[in-house]
């Protein structure tokens, strides 16, 4: 069974979602808790507390996909893999990335998420490396050239939902994203990967 804190949190997210972070309120999720303010004021203080929560669950779910990129072979294939499920986890906390700079204030959420992407870029950087010796990669042409393309990947992950309009069919938004995706790789494959690439569009 879950506990009370675990329910809060799947309903703080169920509602910021649909809601927006913004207008959802303590009193509004024991409401729909039917619980009483003191029973989640004793687990979060604050809703900013809820909201930290949340993004530590986030980047526990990532960290997960993450450490599999460095499991087996690496491979075009399972790139593409791994960016169908990281778009699942997107959207499933899509608040956060809707309402992304927002949260970017929040001191705890700002000072983790800096210090998390020096771990992604390395995670990146032994992806790129062993793609490389694979012959899916070409060689870099100019000087940080991956590391600009960690910045450019980061940017689709990071702000994909927030520059769609208001109303998306939710049916295409995947598609789309996985194109972004692979059509900012598209120019750093060697020929095999562009071969390769050929089953993925």
């Amino acid at each position: 069974m879950i506990n009370t804190k675990e329910r809060i949190l799947d309903t703080a997210l169920d509602m910021f979602n649909e809601l927006g972070m913004s207008q959802v309120s303590q009193r509004m999720i024991t409401e729909s808790m039917k619980i009483s303010p003191g029973n989640l004021t004793y687990h979060f203080k604050k809703k900013d507390d809820i909201v930290v929560a949340l993004y530590m669950r986030l980047v526990d779910r990532f960290s997960e996909l993450f450490d599999q990129v460095g499991v087996g072979e690496a491979s075009l294939q399972k790139m593409f893999l791994l960016s169908e499920v990281m778009y699942d986890v997107i959207y499933s906390y899509r608040f956060f990335f809707v309402d992304f700079v927002q949260l970017m204030r929040f001191e705890k959420i700002e000072r983790h998420y800096r210090e998390l992407l020096l771990i992604r870029k390395e995670q990146f950087s032994i992806a790129v490396e062993a793609l490389c010796l694979e012959g899916v990669l070409r060689k870099e042409q100019l000087s940080q050239e991956y590391d600009m393309l960690f910045d450019r990947l980061r940017l689709v992950t990071d702000f994909f939902l927030l520059t769609l309009p208001h109303r998306v069919d939710d049916s295409l938004l995947k598609q789309d994203f996985l194109r972004q995706i692979k059509y900012t790789i598209y120019p750093y494959l060697s020929q095999r990967g562009r071969d390769e690439f050929q089953k993925w569009i």
